[in-house]
């Protein structure tokens, strides 16, 4: 599983971004402050997933959380990973200073190696020797299935910029499955291959208009590398775990405690006793099922949790927490943060009896 460098498209792909934004991408510091665990958690009311379905109907009046578009194969947030741990690694490519590693995420259904893989990583090596190999992690469900390890019956779903929607679509108004929520993260979007055609494939159709700059750029550039580079088209892989690289970690916000038992990804890969799949590619825009911190069976203190995002693209740190949702009701009891009133006439009559013998919430 050799990886043969070109030139040329190394130069559209790994640079492209920099180029376009103006970053030295090698010099620039990776500092990102762990997420806020308490917004992305099923019992506290404080946040949903902007895809309805497959959240509750009842959550509309909540904070939305989307996918992070730092998580996207080629972002200015991954580039930056990759040259961080090259250079503690020395995982360059023997040619020139260039990472031997791209970085991205994944879904993946559990499968028969692993039950529950929230932020497991994984070493992908394309049988297209052109195809620059991969560090990713899994931070998603909701792929076509992984029943067979090792003659290729594992679907990896990448995460890229117009990747394809599938059966959920908060990224864009007015086409199917789109969210009944009515948050999406774009107003103009291409819908080339959309849904379950894999999205665009031609570069020229990668024209975004999202709701930052920061989201409509990063978007655009996964989007066009990732056309450019190979990762399109349901590429064929061997696979393994490995221990997640620290600056993965620190762009998807997560670790699991058993990380440290993983052997490293490395440049010579043998290939005996990995695992066979296929690449396929998707953004739907909907907040991962490893963002939810009762989803990740062994978090690693304090990455506990993928990233949730706003609708602009920025991540909730323990910094920057997800904002509470603003109250729907008032004088009435309340068990989800004031958002309906509880059906207890006694309990809706006086502040003291909801907070003292229902324990509810006030709401005034």
């Amino acid at each position: 599983m050799p990886f043969r460098p070109l030139k040329s498209r190394l130069a559209i792909g790994i640079g492209i971004l920099a180029l376009f934004l103006g970053e030295n991408i090698a010099a620039q510091p990776l500092v990102i402050p762990p997420p806020d665990s308490e917004g992305a958690n099923w019992n506290n009311n404080r946040l949903a997933n902007a895809c309805q379905p497959p959240e509750l109907p009842n959550k509309s009046g909540l904070t939305m959380g989307f996918a992070c578009p730092r998580f996207m194969l080629g972002s200015i947030e991954m580039q930056k990973a990759a040259f961080l741990d090259a250079r503690i690694n020395n995982w360059w490519i023997a040619q020139g200073q260039e990472p031997y590693f791209s970085y991205g995420v994944i879904g993946r259904d559990p499968g028969p190696d692993i039950q529950n893989g929230c932020c497991t990583c994984y070493q992908l090596q394309f049988d297209n020797p052109d195809i620059r190999p991969l560090i990713v992690q899994w931070i998603n469900t909701g792929a076509n299935g992984c029943s067979d390890l090792h003659n290729g019956d594992c679907d990896l779903d990448l995460f890229m910029g117009a990747g394809g929607t599938g059966n959920f679509n908060a990224c864009v108004a007015g086409k199917p499955n789109s969210s009944t929520f009515e948050q999406f993260m774009y107003t103009d979007y291409p819908w080339e291959g959309q849904p379950w055609g894999g999205g665009v494939s031609d570069p020229s159709s990668c024209l975004f208009t999202g709701a930052s700059r920061y989201l409509t750029r990063t978007t655009a550039i996964s989007c066009r590398s990732s056309i450019y580079e190979g990762y399109k088209g349901n590429p064929e892989v061997s696979w393994t775990r490995v221990k997640c690289p620290e600056g993965l970690i620190r762009v998807t916000g997560c670790k699991s405690s058993d990380d440290v038992d993983q052997p490293s990804a490395v440049t010579d890969p043998s290939t005996e006793d990995w695992n066979r799949g296929y690449v396929t590619s998707m953004q739907d825009c909907c907040l991962p099922s490893c963002g939810w911190v009762n989803n990740v069976p062994n978090p690693s203190d304090p990455w506990s949790n993928v990233y949730g995002c706003n609708v602009q693209g920025t991540p909730w740190t323990i910094g920057n927490p997800v904002p509470p949702p603003e109250p729907q009701v008032h004088n009435c009891c309340s068990w989800d943060s004031c958002q309906t009133c509880g059906s207890s006439e006694y309990c809706n009559q006086t502040e003291q009896q909801c907070s003292g013998d229902c324990a509810g919430t006030w709401c005034p």
